[in-house]
């Protein structure tokens, strides 16, 4: 529902309170008029169009239009339901909400690589903005926080640990109030290893006219890998191209001499970090 209508509820005693749906951005003229057992509307800050005398008055033979007693508007500071009630002298009152601390990791996996960062953002709802926040991890093992960054109103930190261990974050989200709610996350750090090329070859002696499939490989580094492959006459020096930098694991090598040939296998990790690998195969007629 977007809209209540024109005389949607008009003469509705019965009503004593009403929580407007947070989907309405219209109230039409007349919407609640003269609904005489009302005493309180709650209006959430969606709704930006008022029609006349929508809510909060009923029908006085003498004057037509009259303001109901002892009534309500429930809103959000600032919102047009807040200006509808202040123009028409009806009594507002502030909606006052728990402040939740909706904070998250913006590093999407809960584990990091020694060396990287996790990254987090503080966010907030309801209590009485504005908002500041503090930032804190430690160790799982220990019992005393570092503090990423103390109270302010900077809503994201990179916490980059120096230790391959399990640690746990705390965010404090403070609203003007001086209200607290914390938030805590856990993630990991683990120790990377240096990138090995681990690539092979299918053969190291083939018949002229067949070829040598070279399978790239790595363990190590961090992933995911490219791999490149070259060959060359081993008298030569100027290297053959035989695939640049992809992920594909294997190419297939087929050597027109009847020679000795280098292989090289190349291979990067997302780091840029390149590890070479060589190799020797004979050709013969």
């Amino acid at each position: 529902m977007k809209t209540v209508g024109g005389n949607a509820f008009l003469g509705c005693n019965s009503i004593k309170s009403v929580v407007i749906p947070e989907s309405v951005t219209e109230l039409c003229d007349n919407a609640f008029y003269s609904c005489m057992g009302m005493t309180d509307i709650t209006i959430p800050k969606g709704v930006t169009t008022f029609g006349n005398h929508c809510v909060g008055y009923y029908y006085n033979s003498r004057t037509r239009y009259t303001i109901l007693d002892n009534f309500t508007i429930h809103g959000d500071e600032g919102s047009e339901a807040q200006k509808y009630a202040e123009y028409n002298k009806i009594t507002f009152a502030q909606i006052e909400t728990e402040l939740i601390n909706n904070s998250y990791p913006l590093t999407v996996r809960d584990y990091i690589d020694l060396g990287d960062s996790f990254d987090v953002r503080g966010v907030a709802t309801g209590g009485t903005a504005p908002y500041t926040y503090a930032y804190y991890y430690k160790k799982k093992t220990d019992t005393l926080w570092v503090t990423a960054k103390d109270y302010s109103t900077t809503t994201s930190v990179a916490i980059k640990p120096n230790v391959a261990t399990e640690y746990n974050v705390c965010i404090k989200v403070k609203d003007s109030t001086g209200t607290i709610v914390k938030k805590y996350l856990n993630f990991k750090v683990t120790a990377v290893s240096k990138l090995a090329n681990t690539s092979t070859i299918s053969a190291i002696s083939i018949s002229l006219g067949n070829s040598i499939t070279a399978k790239g490989a790595a363990t190590g580094g961090t992933a995911p890998y490219k791999y490149a492959y070259f060959y060359k006459k081993k008298t030569d020096t100027k290297w053959v191209i035989a695939k640049d930098y992809s992920t594909a694991t294997s190419v297939a090598i087929k050597p027109n001499m009847a020679k000795d040939y280098d292989i090289c296998v190349k291979v990067k990790d997302s780091t840029g970090t390149v590890a070479k690998k060589y190799f020797t195969a004979s050709v013969t007629k």
